[in-house]
């Protein structure tokens, strides 16, 4: 049966291929061997053949089933529709098990590039937890321990747009397609040059982990990465009469996506630049405004203090929790007229995170 494989595939003309998911999953002729050139002339030739197979899915204009399926697709996703567009490259997939030895995720149906929704969804989870639930605790992700048991459930906001062990959030991230008009140029030619390989794969040499020197040779690795923009589509799973809540959940869930991407960037190699882009998403202006969490206060910023009485050098004590922050306070002029442990507006006179105290308080001056 192997044989008999062997023997169709040395009859097919790749350049002629329009899949190239199928090209790069099925069609390596023969298999490179570790330690020798055998095998490459023919690793080559397929990713060449992968990159002009999307060329001419997106030259074949009479017969363009991406193109069709890519506009059905936008009607019936509705939701919060967004450009995302990379300043560099992309490569998704890159560590997934594949007879190249790198991986790419591609449609397994028209061949195309596209962002599984469920890596749009981790990146946004792993952000909102780690960013915004720094500054506002509703938005931090669940605690686990070493065996990943959970020991502390996560924040409300989160619980809601990303779910939990017990019940799955309402949004949902759907995969992002390439646009058909960046399909010709999506696949393009890329290299990384590993230079200490047995370092990387702990290898030991005379009984000792193999140690990164300037001696080791470079191992070129050819790979294929992404260029162009995608859409992305972000809904949320509304009742009836709640359609306004829900855009304003879709909205935030975008605006995470957005901020993720600029800073963090998503799929491999990020910390070479690779997968760092931006988004620009559909906002009505009617919209609420989008839940981002203040980072910190603000002078002239209004907040509700409570009284606390006074210490026994005379001085007034206040204290203040906004968004889960509780500085030190440094009260400046006349007592509020609130009795003890009343609540009132005050005015942020400073801030400095940085100081002992933080934060110094007063009364609105008339």
């Amino acid at each position: 049966m192997s044989f008999s494989c062997r023997q169709a595939l040395d009859q097919l003309v790749l350049s002629s291929a329009h899949n190239a998911g199928l090209l790069l999953a099925r069609y390596l002729k023969v298999q490179k061997e570790e330690g020798t050139d055998n095998g490459e002339q023919e690793r080559e030739k397929l990713l060449e053949a992968a990159s002009k197979a999307v060329k001419l899915e997106a030259a074949n204009v009479a017969v363009n089933f991406y193109k069709t399926a890519f506009n059905r697709r936008k009607e019936i996703l509705g939701g919060t529709v967004g450009t995302l567009q990379f300043q560099g490259r992309l490569v998704i997939g890159l560590g997934a098990s594949n007879v190249l030895e790198t991986g790419l995720t591609l449609n397994p149906i028209y061949g195309t590039p596209l962002i599984p929704g469920s890596a749009l969804k981790g990146l946004t989870s792993h952000y909102c937890a780690s960013v915004w639930g720094v500054k506002n605790p509703d938005f931090k992700g669940p605690k686990r321990d070493s065996k990943g048991n959970i020991t502390a459930p996560a924040g409300k906001y989160h619980d809601f747009m990303f779910g939990s062990t017990d019940d799955a959030g309402f949004l949902t991230f759907h995969d992002a397609w390439i646009k058909p008009g960046s399909l010709a140029s999506s696949l393009v030619r890329d290299v990384m040059t590993p230079h200490h390989g047995d370092y990387y794969m702990k290898k030991t040499v005379n009984g000792q982990q193999a140690a990164p020197t300037d001696f080791n040779d470079p191992n070129p690795v050819t790979f294929l990465s992404i260029k162009g923009e995608f859409e992305i589509h972000v809904s949320c799973d509304y009742s009836e009469g709640q359609e306004q809540s829900g855009k304003d959940w879709e909205l935030c869930a975008a605006e995470l996506l957005k901020q993720a991407i600029e800073n963090w960037g998503i799929g491999g190699k990020t910390s070479s630049g690779y997968g760092i882009g931006t988004l620009e998403y559909q906002r009505p202006s009617s919209a609420a405004t989008v839940l981002e969490p203040v980072g910190e206060f603000t002078p002239g910023q209004v907040v509700e203090a409570i009284y606390n009485g006074t210490n026994r050098k005379g001085n007034h004590q206040v204290t203040v929790e906004f968004h889960g922050m509780k500085p030190r306070i440094r009260w400046q002029g006349t007592a509020p007229n609130v009795s003890k442990n009343g609540k009132f507006q005050a005015i942020v006179k400073s801030y400095n995170p940085n100081a002992d105290p933080a934060l110094i308080l007063c009364l609105e001056e008339n």
